[in-house]
């Protein structure tokens, strides 16, 4: 069986229209809508993140604020007792529930009164200035000749 001019011509016109329906149905259109859903997905992730990081700085705001401020004023108390040399007999308490500034209670056990005067006037003259709020002295337990001191201190 064959087939005339004009039934050739019409099963070529039909492939011409028939192959680039079925390429762009089922070729082309699927790509579109994955990338389509693919930036779908990229928006929604971005909003999460978005928020999560919001939610991450009010989080750092909240309960990061504080114990900076007091890591700071144990850093600066910490390195004026370096600079003394009685770290070694010293030790630090950070009261979290003072509200106003920064609260640290120093402890200095065995000290003389020359580490003693020289420790309170470092503390004094420091910036950003630090109170000394109450002074506690009393003779060391090991050796009567030494001190014991209890300060509170607060920055603010």
């Amino acid at each position: 069986m064959e087939l005339n001019k004009r039934e050739k011509i019409l099963i070529l016109i039909c492939a011409a229209v028939i192959i680039p329906v079925l390429f762009f149905q089922y070729g082309l259109y699927p790509i579109i809508d994955y990338k389509n859903d693919l930036i779908n997905k990229i928006h929604r992730t971005e909003l999460k993140l978005n928020q999560l990081n919001e939610m991450g700085e009010s989080i750092r705001l909240i309960t990061g604020l504080n114990s900076k401020r007091t890591n700071k004023l144990d850093r600066i108390v910490d390195n004026l007792l370096s600079q003394v040399n009685i770290k070694s007999q010293s030790e630090t308490v950070v009261d979290d529930r003072y509200k106003d500034g920064q609260k640290l209670v120093l402890k200095l056990d065995e000290i003389n009164l020359n580490e003693l005067a020289m420790t309170l006037y470092r503390i004094e003259n420091q910036k950003p200035s630090i109170v000394i709020e109450s002074l506690e002295l009393s003779p060391s337990f090991k050796n009567e000749k030494l001190l014991r001191a209890n300060l509170n201190l607060i920055s603010q």
